[in-house]
Formats: structure tokens, C-alpha cells, sequence
């Protein structure tokens, strides 16, 4: 189980997110709202990227500074942009990945197989990087986040680039992972939420809106309406 208790981040004196308190357990979390709403920072807060400025995080009971790299084992991170070597192949940046995530090397193999054939790049595993159309790139950085088989999978904008069909799949992924995992997932498209989230978080100007199961949030409206009636004209 992972817990923030009124966790706060500041930048010079401005706080862009405010006391965010949730206990994530296994499932989707679609967390939701416009740019600069404070979702990225609660993301790299939640990856171990950035210290919050106030607050705390516990990792199944215990201060996530207490274990330090023990902590990162079990996170699985995309971020908005991701960084590759365009030399590399599909494969190697996966093997690459695998060696600083700690997995086993007679586990490399099958590990990266199964992650590529996971995001439809397994015809791709021996191609370079630097090749990759944009959709592809953004399935290999989905790849990567999952490479090493973590219990906590944080995905910023993890859809932005695939192709309706490519969503479909991801999105099925996510669905049969989040039996397992936690999964929290920052989105502009709605529709990658609807399906599959099981509880959706509303953030605005680093505030929380509303934190609810989406079956409660459905009983009396749909997701995109609740995102118009927060968000309007706020993007």
C-alpha cells in the first residue's frame, strides 16, 4: 500500500500542490484536470523525482526516505518526455533499463519479450531508436516503466502519440495490471479513464476537487460532464 498524508510541494514560495492525502491500493487511478494543475508534480513526487516540501509518503507503513533506493525498486515511472539513446534498439534500451532496475540477467530475455510483445513492438526489438516514429517511442518508454515488473506503475500522459487502436490495447493492459498493481495514470483524454479506472482524482491549481470511485462518480454523472463542470476554460 502506498499513503501521502498532506503531502505539499512549493517552488519559491508559490505551493503548487496543496496537503494531497490518498492510501493508493491495487487498481487504476485516473487522475484528472488541466495543465498546470499540479499532476506532474504529484507524479514525480509519488516516483521519488522530487521531495515534497511538506508531508509524508509511506510505502506499505513505512517513510519512503527511510528506504531510499528500496523504495524505486517498486516504482515503474513514464514521464512526459523520456530520454533515449538513438543507437540503441528497441531491445537493448530494454536490456539497458533491465541492468539498472535490477532484474536478474537470466531473467533479460524473457522479461524483455514479454514487455515488448505487451506494447506490439516485439516485430520492432531489433531496430534503432532513432527510427521510431513518435507513437512507437512513447510504447517503448511504456515498456521501460515496466520492464523490471513493479508494483506501482505512474504514467504520465502514457497515451499521447498512439494511435486509436494502440490505445485500445494499452488500455487493456492497464485494465489486467491494475488487478495487481497500483496504477496511477495523468491524462488529458477522458476516454483512457472511463473504461478502466477505479478511482478517479480531480486536481486544479494543485487543489483536490474530488477523490471518488468511479462508480460512485457515475451515479449521478459521466466523467467528461464532471471534467467540463471542474475544468472549463481552465486549458
Amino acid at each position: 500500500m502506498l499513503e501521502l498524508i498532506d503531502v505539499c510541494k512549493s517552488y519559491k514560495n508559490k505551493e503548487v500542490l496543496h496537503n494531497f492525502s490518498l492510501k493508493f491500493e491495487k487498481g487504476v487511478y485516473g487522475l484528472l484536470g488541466p495543465n498546470g494543475a499540479g499532476k506532474s508534480t504529484l507524479m514525480n513526487i509519488i516516483a521519488d523525482v522530487l521531495n515534497p516540501t511538506r508531508g509524508e509518503i509511506l510505502y506499505n507503513g513505512t517513510d519512503i526516505h527511510k528506504l531510499k533506493g528500496e523504495y524505486r525498486i517498486h516504482i515503474g515511472y513514464l514521464p512526459q518526455h523520456v530520454g533515449y539513446y538513438d543507437n540503441f534498439t528497441a531491445y537493448t534500451t530494454l536490456e539497458y533499463f533491465a541492468n539498472l532496475r535490477g532484474v536478474e540477467k537470466s531473467q533479460y530475455s524473457n522479461r524483455i519479450n514479454e514487455v515488448l510483445q505487451l506494447v506490439n513492438l516485439q516485430q520492432n526489438a531489433k531496430q534503432k531508436v532513432k527510427t521510431f516514429s513518435g507513437g512507437m517511442k512513447q510504447r517503448l518508454g511504456i515498456a521501460i516503466a515496466m520492464v523490471a515488473n513493479p508494483e506501482i506503475l505512474v504514467l504520465d500522459e502514457p497515451t499521447v502519440g498512439l494511435d486509436p487502436k494502440e490505445r485500445i490495447n494499452f488500455r487493456k493492459i492497464i485494465a489486467e495490471l491494475g488487478k495487481e498493481k497500483i496504477i496511477i495514470l495523468s491524462t488529458h483524454i477522458v476516454s483512457d479513464v472511463d473504461e478502466i479506472a477505479d478511482c478517479l482524482i480531480f486536481l486544479k491549481e494543485g487543489n483536490v476537487v474530488k477523490i471518488d470511485s468511479k462508480e460512485n462518480i457515475l451515479k449521478d454523472t459521466t466523467i467528461e460532464e464532471m471534467y467540463m463542470k471542474y475544468f472549463e476554460g481552465c486549458e
